[in-house]
């Protein structure tokens, strides 16, 4: 039990940390010193991948758990986490490329990371009832 709260959590603090890059790069000041700094571009990309690497583990340890390969890929939520991380392997290759509107286009679905969230609110919900119970 206290793995699963763990893992939401972690879960949790990822997506958090991934809404926040991408709310920033929207930000025309933060934009800008993207654009101007070479460490700066590479640390949002570095934070970035580990986020996305989080969620590419997270996505095929449930579906090689899962009970049903079947009713995993009926699941509208994994689908949504599916679309949520491949703009980031889709935009590598394409970084150095003039596909420059597609890549934008491509980095809205990454908004979809917060659709994670509905996952865990009735379990963190639950959890903290739990919690505040025992107290």
């Amino acid at each position: 039990y206290q793995r699963r709260v763990r893992g939401m959590v972690l879960d949790v603090v990822f997506i958090v940390i991934s809404m926040t890059l991408f709310i920033a790069e929207t930000d025309p000041k933060v934009e800008k010193t993207i654009e101007e700094s070479k460490d700066v571009e590479q640390i949002f990309f570095y934070l970035d991948a580990v986020c996305i690497i989080f969620f590419t583990i997270d996505l095929l340890l449930r579906l090689i758990v899962a009970p049903s390969k079947q009713n995993f890929f009926k699941r509208t939520l994994n689908w949504l986490d599916f679309a949520a991380i491949l703009p980031f392997y889709i935009e590598i290759p394409l970084k150095d490329s003039s596909g420059i509107t597609a890549l934008r286009v491509l980095r809205l679905f990454r908004v979809l990371r917060i659709l994670k969230v509905i996952r865990h609110s009735k379990q963190l919900i639950l959890i903290l009832q739990v919690l505040k119970q025992s107290c």
